[in-house]
């Protein structure tokens, strides 16, 4: 029997139900009547339909009243949907005799001394319920509203409408009377109040949207984490079958708080209104609609569900579990009350599209659509438009192999106030089209095996792949900035090795992997001494994953090498030289009538594209594993060759770098022994010799003096003014004591005029009266022989016969 009575002051549905052990009340009611809720150890009920539900709270000494009597009793908080509160046997049984009359559905019992006359209300007829008189229903009380707090309270935004031409007031009327008929919005008197613009939908139609940039300026931000796309789909790996389902109208499904629709008001031209469920373009929107979700779904969301705002994936490794999965979902939907809009669910499918990627048991493609998009995207003529298209392809740039390099020229746009489109910028914006041409299918991961990253460097950049069972999971690349391209080679490939694992650190991190690389003495990084500041540095930021390093040949290297590189375009567009020096292409296509061979392969393409397989002939460019080939023409090849190792991208660089340099773009037979000829002929190549001795490795430090003036430096300032016909000062240091002495030369001198005034100066120290001249030579000439670096080297008796020979000659 159903009553309606009240809990302070506020009506509230009563179901008396004697087939119920426990009293309930809606956890939603509770938190309207602003119930004290208590912990308790869960508690299942099994509900009509035999399912059970836990209740995890209860509120102590409910208080309700009925015709004019006070009732406390505990009860149980249950998700109820029907009705406000159940009241069960548990007070049924406090009510002693119950005189209960199920025909007139009337209930008489006495409590404290008062008798108690129920009437229970009369069900009316069942009537079905169209789908417009449905959508007029608010979504219910979930205890997920939306809140607006704002950085300072009092401030109101009130901007007045736009301007809008007479077919979108008609428009604004249609949309505002639609959204008044199904309760989304009504009127206002609120004092804040922004304008709305109309946006076109991609069918055509008109979405309302309403500016919120001002009340989001003023709005403090919600710090709720959103999931990335990559982290969601990592998620998939073994599952076989897929669903997607999604919202309608998804934020719309979400109340917004009574104290905060006044802050939702807008204005156009014929009204004031407020939205009473949460609106697009707030700024903390996306955060409460993802929380909601993450509620609802908790417990099962990374286990067969995984959500991005209103796009909900159920993945199954098997079709039985596929259809358990789904039932869930729909029940757990249902039970909260949350709508779908059929048009944009998909069921059970082997392939899927999600976010924007081609999902299925074999890994994760790009979307065609996109990659459409790309391929039919103009040629840039501003800034902005460079920047639209590199937010385009960088979505898929963990598809892409040397992403980074590849873009680098259109990067480097950006940093640029004006616009100016080169031949390189050309380049890599039809070379990004290709790339995104033919996608790999990345596989995805499992977290119970072992994974690789193989890593490379070059002078352009770094690249890196993820590997699971020799399958890619994941491509990195990065160009080099000004600071990290002047590296030493070896400093190179540790920075790439530490880029890639700080990249995928969320892969690796706590289990054992491999790192590959193609520089052989990276083998020994944790073996060695930390002997750089680079070892240290990068070092210390490997500290704490488990990994082995492994030496792969560069040949072998391939994929990583790969992605480190900038990927030339197809002849004709593959340096800026043949971009831009079309006399020197053509030069080269008269070059090929003087080889009998090209002459021959280039009518032997013509007349089938399968022949001489190592050539391709295409925009009438002769070219030879893609590099352009150049005939015997000895002029056009010296012109090359002096282009690239003396010219400006040359700076006279030895025989290998002037040789890789060249290959890049042309082929001709000999071409190493033809750069190595013309670097011997270079004048100034041979006049400038590189020092090809070994280094003398490391200084040996001096040894610690034992006594005063027993090691001495010496050192000479010159150039000084003059002073009583003196202009150098020759500075001696006791290295002991640190003790200086001065003595003022005059210019020029000889080594013999320094050891007689550096011997007087010693003299003077050490003479009479405390010990004799010839004592004090003694000494002093033993201190030079002593200092000298020359005489160090050999044993006492050398240099005491030094010493006599310089006193011979000194004539003392």
């Amino acid at each position: 029997m159903r009553v309606t009575e009240s809990y302070h002051g506020q009506p509230i549905h009563v179901l008396i139900d004697s087939g119920s052990t426990h009293n309930f009340v809606d956890e939603a009611a509770a938190q309207r009547l602003q119930c004290t809720l208590v912990p308790i150890t869960p508690f299942s009920v099994a509900v009509a339909n035999g399912k059970t539900i836990s209740s995890s709270h209860k509120v102590d000494n409910f208080q309700w009243v009925m015709q004019g009597v006070e009732f406390i009793s505990d009860v149980l908080v249950l998700p109820l949907g029907g009705c406000d509160v159940v009241l069960g046997i548990q007070w049924l049984i406090t009510l002693g005799m119950v005189h209960w009359n199920f025909a007139d559905l009337r209930m008489e019992f006495s409590s404290g001394g008062k008798h108690i006359n129920l009437r229970g209300a009369q069900p009316g007829n069942m009537t079905w319920s169209k789908g417009k008189h449905l959508q007029k229903l608010l979504p219910p009380i979930r205890g997920q509203e939306h809140h607006i707090v704002l950085t300072k309270e009092g401030v109101n935004v009130n901007l007045r409408p736009y301007r809008y031409p007479p077919l979108q007031k008609s428009e604004i009327e249609r949309l505002i009377s639609e959204m008044l008929q199904t309760g989304v919005i009504r009127h206002s008197c609120s004092p804040f109040a922004s304008p709305v613009v109309l946006v076109k939908k991609k069918d055509g139609s008109w979405r309302l949207c309403v500016d919120y940039r001002q009340l989001n300026h003023i709005t403090v931000k919600d710090k709720f984490p959103i999931h990335l796309v990559e982290e969601l789909i990592d998620e998939l790996h073994g599952a076989r079958y897929f669903s997607k389902l999604d919202l309608r109208a998804g934020y719309h499904q979400v109340r917004m708080a009574e104290e905060d629709i006044q802050k939702t008001a807008f204005r156009t031209h014929q009204g004031h209104y407020e939205f009473l469920v949460m609106p697009f373009g707030l700024t903390n929107a996306p955060s409460t609609f993802q929380s909601l979700m993450n509620r609802v779904f908790q417990g099962q969301l990374r286990k067969f569900i995984i959500i991005f705002f209103d796009d909900i994936l159920i993945f199954s490794a098997t079709w039985e579990e596929h259809l358990e999965h789904l039932k869930f979902a729909f029940h757990t939907l249902c039970q909260h009350q949350l709508v779908l809009k059929r048009n944009k669910c998909d069921f059970g499918l082997p392939q899927i599209h999600y976010l924007g990627h081609i999902i299925s048991g074999q890994g994760v493609a790009t979307d065609p659509t996109k990659i459409q998009a790309m391929l039919e995207w103009p040629t840039p003529t501003s800034i902005k438009r460079v920047r639209g298209f590199l937010g385009l392809t960088d979505y898929y740039r963990r598809f892409i192999q040397g992403y980074g390099t590849i873009a680098q020229p259109l990067t480097e746009l950006l940093k640029h106030r004006t616009f100016r489109w080169t031949a390189e910028a050309e380049g890599s914006f039809q070379a990004l089209k290709r790339a995104v041409t033919n996608p790999p299918v990345l596989i995805l991961p499992n977290f119970q095996l072992p994974f690789t990253i193989e890593t490379n460097a070059s002078d352009n950049g770094v690249g890196a792949v993820l590997l699971q069972q020799e399958r890619p999971v994941a491509f990195f690349s990065k160009a080099f900035g000004p600071r990290n391209a002047g590296l030493s080679t070896y400093e190179k490939e540790l920075l790439a090795i530490v880029m890639a694992v700080q990249k995928w650190r969320h892969y690796v991190m706590g289990s054992a992997f491999i790192i590959r690389t193609d520089h052989h003495s990276l083998k020994f990084m944790l073996e060695q001494k930390l002997a750089t500041p680079a070892q240290q540095r990068y070092l210390s930021k490997l500290m704490g994953y488990d990994f082995k390093v492994h030496y792969k040949r560069g040949n072998e290297n391939v994929c990583a090498d790969a992605l480190s590189r900038i990927h030339e375009p197809p002849a004709g567009g593959m340096h800026a030289l043949t971009l831009v020096q079309d006399e020197l292409l053509q030069q080269v296509r008269n070059s090929w009538s003087m080889d009998t061979h090209l002459q021959r392969v280039m009518v032997a393409k013509e007349r089938d594209a399968t022949a001489y397989p190592k050539y391709d002939w295409k925009h009438n460019i002769l070219t030879r594993k893609g590099k352009i080939v150049v005939g015997r023409d000895d002029m056009l090849r010296n012109r090359l060759l002096n282009l690239y190792h003396a010219g400006p991208m040359g700076g006279h660089s030895g025989v290998t770098a002037t040789y890789k340099r060249i290959k890049r773009v042309f082929y001709w037979k000999g071409l190493k022994a033809a750069v190595y000829s013309y670097i011997q002929h270079c004048t100034t190549c041979q006049q400038c010799k590189a020092d090809t001795q070994q280094p003398a490795g490391l200084l040996q430090p001096l040894p610690i003096p034992g006594r005063v003036w027993q090691d001495i430096g010496m050192d000479f300032i010159d150039g000084l003014p003059l002073s009583h016909g003196k202009t150098t000062i020759m500075v001696v240091v006791d290295r002991l004591s640190k003790h200086a002495h001065f003595i003022a030369l005059s210019h020029p001198y000889t080594a013999e005029t320094v050891a007689r005034v550096f011997l007087d100066s010693i003299v003077r120290l050490h003479g009479p009266p405390h010990r004799s001249l010839a004592t004090a030579i003694r000494c002093s000439l033993a201190t030079f022989g002593k200092s000298c670096f020359g005489c160090y080297k050999f044993n006492c008796i050398h240099r005491q016969r030094t010493i006599r020979n310089r006193m011979d000659k000194l004539k003392w």
